[in-house]
C-alpha cells in the first residue's frame, strides 16, 4: 500500500472514531447537564436560605463557589454538545484575548498547584474564524492536562505568534513528566490515555484534535521525558 493510501486510510479510521466519539460525548453530555441542573437548583435553595438566617460569609462563600463551578460545568457540557454538532455558530476570535479569559479560570488552581504561569502574546495578533466555546474547550484542556503533567509544581508558558504569512501558531509548554514516544502518535485516539487508572478519561486530546480540525488547522506535540511537552496549534488566518 503505497504511503498516500496509508494516509487516506488512518484519516478515515480516524474520522470512523470520531463520528462514534461524538455521539457517546452527546449522550454523557445530556446526563451531566441533568446533575448540573439539580446540582445548580439545591445550590441556589440553600443559598437563599442562609442569606436569609444570616450564616457566616463562609458558609455563603461556599455556597456561591458552587453555584460559580456549576455554571462553569454548565458551559463546559454545553460546549461538548457543540463539539457533537456537525456545524457551530463561528466567529472572528482574537486568540489573545479568549485565553486569557480561560486563564481567569484558572487563577486559584495554578496558584494551589504551585504553577508558575507565562505568557507571551503576539501583539496585534491577527484574528482567526471559529467558534469561541470550542476553541476554549482545546484551551482549558491543554492546560489542564499540562497541570496534571506538573503534580509538584512547575512552569507553564504559554505563548502566540504568527508562523509564516497564513497561520497563527499558540504553544502551551510545560515543565512536567513527559509523554514516551511511543505512545505521542496514538494520544489522540478516543479512549487512549497516559495517565494512571481512573485519573483519565482518554476523550479529552481525541475532542482537542477534532475541535482543531474542524477549524482547519494543525495540531503538534513534542516531549521529552524530563523535559515536558510543547503541544502547538496552528490556524489560518482568514
Amino acid at each position: 500500500m503505497s504511503g498516500k493510501s496509508m494516509k487516506i486510510r488512518e484519516k478515515l479510521i480516524q474520522s470512523g472514531k470520531m463520528t462514534a466519539l461524538g455521539k457517546t460525548v452527546r449522550g454523557v453530555a445530556h446526563e451531566v447537564n441533568n446533575l448540573i441542573a439539580v446540582i445548580s437548583a439545591n445550590g441556589e435553595y440553600l443559598l437563599g436560605l442562609v442569606k436569609k438566617e444570616k450564616f457566616s460569609p463562609d458558609v455563603v462563600d461556599s455556597l456561591e463557589a458552587i453555584q460559580e463551578y456549576s455554571t462553569r460545568a454548565g458551559k463546559i457540557t454545553q460546549g461538548l454538545l457543540d463539539f457533537s454538532r456537525e456545524e457551530a455558530e463561528s466567529q472572528r476570535v482574537n486568540v489573545n484575548n479568549l485565553i486569557e479569559t480561560t486563564l481567569s479560570f484558572m487563577e486559584k488552581q495554578l496558584e494551589k498547584e504551585n504553577i508558575k504561569l507565562i505568557t507571551d502574546f503576539a501583539l496585534s495578533i491577527p484574528e482567526i474564524i471559529g467558534n469561541r466555546s470550542q476553541l476554549q474547550q482545546v484551551f482549558l484542556n491543554l492546560i489542564l492536562n499540562a497541570l496534571d503533567a506538573m503534580s509538584k509544581g512547575g512552569c507553564l508558558t504559554i505563548a502566540t505568534g504568527v508562523k509564516g504569512e497564513k497561520f497563527i501558531e499558540i504553544t502551551f509548554k510545560d515543565t512536567g513528566y513527559g509523554i514516551p514516544k511511543d505512545k505521542i502518535k496514538r494520544i489522540f485516539s478516543p479512549n487512549f490515555t497516559t495517565k494512571e487508572r481512573g485519573e483519565g478519561s482518554g476523550l479529552g486530546l481525541p475532542i482537542c484534535y477534532e475541535i482543531v480540525n474542524r477549524h482547519f488547522g494543525e495540531i503538534e506535540v513534542k516531549s521529552k521525558k524530563v523535559k515536558g511537552t510543547i503541544i502547538s496549534l496552528r490556524f489560518p488566518i482568514k
